[in-house]
């Protein structure tokens, strides 16, 4: 390799996957090496402020909480819930949930879909599923660099396609990735100069 590889080459390496060339390359780079140590080290960090123990846990506790409240719905209307309580619960469950695109320190977060023929915003209740298209979409206030990473449930680190880049100010339609078969709960995180956010994708 003459030229420098692109950055999603030095971060596919830096989670383990071989690209023809590259470690040739590597020894005789010193640039190329202290891009896949940033790199390391900005994962790391990442780790640190979320570990997979801490993920997973959280993951656990809200499949928890989903549990109760669908038993304590199940054993209410198995028990001759009165209509008027009936009415209740049937509202809260059509109650519109937290809108799916969000916001943080001023940066505009927004998941999409792509099941089949179907396009839509990810719902902040939504899941996803193996074989499902997803495309993020980021409005920034202004021109930034942006790392974007997802952690599976069992640790693993992947780097969305991309990784680190530099995107300028307004709207920004990133490429899209596939869910994985079998799917397995993850989160994706996407962090700026100053900021961070975290949306848990967990799997139906």
């Amino acid at each position: 390799m003459t030229d420098h590889p692109r950055p999603l080459d030095l971060e596919a390496y830096s989670v383990g996957e071989a690209l023809p060339g590259l470690e040739a390359h590597l020894e005789r780079c010193a640039a190329c090496r202290d891009q896949i140590a940033a790199i390391e080290r900005e994962r790391q960090a990442l780790l640190a402020r979320l570990p997979p123990p801490r993920f997973i846990a959280g993951v656990a506790a809200r499949r928890a909480a989903a549990d109760r409240r669908a038993r304590r719905l199940r054993a209410a209307t198995a028990g001759g819930l009165g209509a008027l309580a009936i009415a209740a619960v049937a509202a809260v469950l059509v109650l519109p949930s937290a809108p799916a695109a969000m916001r943080a320190k001023g940066i505009g977060v927004e998941i999409f879909v792509k099941r089949g023929d179907l396009v839509a915003s990810l719902r902040a209740d939504g899941r996803v599923r193996a074989g499902d298209g997803l495309r993020v979409s980021l409005t920034l206030p202004e021109a930034q660099r942006v790392s974007l990473w997802f952690v599976d449930a069992h640790g693993r680190v992947d780097p969305y396609p991309g990784g680190m880049r530099e995107l300028p100010a307004g709207p920004n339609l990133l490429s899209g990735v596939t869910v994985d078969r079998p799917c397995v709960d993850m989160v994706l995180i996407i962090a700026t100069r100053d900021a961070r956010f975290e949306r848990t994708l967990p799997c139906e």
